[in-house]
Formats: structure tokens, C-alpha cells, sequence
């Protein structure tokens, strides 16, 4: 199942970028697009917080990114094609492994109006959590948009909790994000110019495990709200 759902992000992100900065786009635009794609581009957390074990590992295509509300003039018509019931949809293939120490490494990569971005991510089991209490774990990610007219960095520091019941593992985390973005903009502010902002991230979240698929969603607060979806693979 998550082989033909793999084949299908492949098939839907081919082709060239939409991502098009035109004459008069203001270094406020820039902000603006900048919260747009770094919410769509930062690393979700589509699990939860228990460390996988050195056998452990999950393999997951995912879908989904935030709200897209703007009717800004630089809002295209090929970038809005991206966006399906409202919410920009940014695919993506994420896996995680198990490693000695309750450490978990992590990868994905993805595209987002038609350019590649990637991240990684490292995390560390605070607690294993057990019958009576749940699993917390800390997490840092780091994920980047290249090769676009737009390019961005997000960095990022998540807690997360989690509690399995049966195949039903409900999740959470609060996290604080630095995204960094620049481009070179047109007359008449033609120039490089740069933006960073500082946020506080939330999520909530719901994992299905019948071994072994498994299939998780996500709300996520951040510059919007966002949804995310997958299904997958793991132990």
C-alpha cells in the first residue's frame, strides 16, 4: 500500500516549479510566502514519542501542509493548483531508525510547488513510558528548501508526549522554530534581501498501528494551521 501511495507522490510532484516571485513582490511578500512554505516544509512529527529501539524503524509517505487563506497578487494561479480543499499540499517521504542510547534518526524529503526540500532529525527518548506513564521525547530537526527562488532553513526544538492504547496511540508536542528565508526580489526593491522569524509550534496528533501498517494524522499550529496525513510501514 505505501508502495503504490509512493508511486503516486512521485507521479504528483514531477515537472517543473511554480514558485514565481514577480515585478513589485515587497520584502513583506517575502515574510508572508516565507510562513507559507516553512509551514509546509518543516519536519512533522507523524509519530509517537517512544523511541524505536535499535530494531526499531518506520517508513511513511505523508501529504498535507497549512491553511493558505492569502489573496495576495503574487498568489498564482499554478501555486494555486497546490492547494486541495484549502490546505497547500506538500508531499513527502519520511523514515525514521532506531539507534543504541534511545536515540532516533530521521529523514525526509518532499516536494512543495513543484521544489525539492529535505530535513533531518534526531531524537532522544526521555522517558520509554510504560502501562501507567506515557513516552516523552525531545527532538531536534533541521530542513531546508533549495534550487527555488525562495530558499529557506528551519530549525527546529520539539517535546513530545504520547500514550499508546491497544492499536491507538494519540500524540503531542510543543516545539519552538527559527525559519530563515531570502531571495533576490525585482524593481522596484531589487536586491537580496532576508527574513527570520521566531514561532512556537504545537501539534496533536493520532497513530493506528496494526501491525505493520500504520497510518497517522496531525493538526499543527504554527504561522496556520495545518494538516497532515499518512500511512506507512514499521516496527
Amino acid at each position: 500500500m505505501w508502495v503504490c501511495a509512493l508511486l503516486c507522490l512521485v507521479a504528483a510532484t514531477a515537472g517543473a516549479g511554480d514558485l514565481v516571485l514577480p515585478p513589485g513582490f515587497s520584502p513583506r511578500d517575502l515574510a508572508d510566502l516565507a510562513a507559507i512554505v516553512a509551514d509546509s516544509v518543516a519536519f512533522p512529527q507523524l509519530a509517537e514519542a517512544g523511541s524505536l529501539g535499535l530494531t526499531g524503524f518506520h517508513v511513511v509517505v505523508a501529504a498535507g501542509g497549512p491553511q493558505v487563506l492569502t489573496r495576495a497578487d503574487w498568489w498564482n494561479s499554478d501555486m494555486k493548483e497546490r492547494v486541495v480543499g484549502g490546505v497547500l499540499t506538500a508531499p513527502r517521504l519520511l523514515a525514521r531508525k532506531g539507534l543504541p542510547k534511545h536515540l532516533d534518526a530521521g529523514i525526509q524529503v518532499g516536494k512543495v510547488f513543484g521544489h525539492r526540500f529535505w530535513g533531518g532529525e534526531v531524537a532522544w527518548g526521555l522517558v520509554e513510558g510504560g502501562a501507567l506513564l506515557p513516552a516523552v521525547s525531545l527532538a531536534g530537526s533541521y530542513c531546508r528548501l533549495e534550487n527555488a527562488p525562495l530558499a529557506l532553513e528551519i530549525a527546529e526544538a520539539r517535546l513530545a508526549v504520547s500514550k499508546g492504547f491497544a492499536i491507538l496511540t494519540p500524540f503531542a508536542s510543543l516545539g519552538y522554530r527559527r525559519e530563515r528565508a531570502s531571495a533576490t526580489l525585482a524593481a522596484p526593491f531589487a536586491g537580496a534581501f532576508a527574513v527570520t522569524e521566531d514561532r512556537v509550534t504545537g501539534i496533536a496528533g493520532l497513530m493506528v498501528g496494526v501491525p505493520p501498517l500504520r497510518f497517522v494524522a496531525e493538526v499543527r499550529r504554527a504561522a496556520a494551521t495545518g494538516f497532515f496525513v499518512g500511512v506507512g510501514v514499521g516496527l
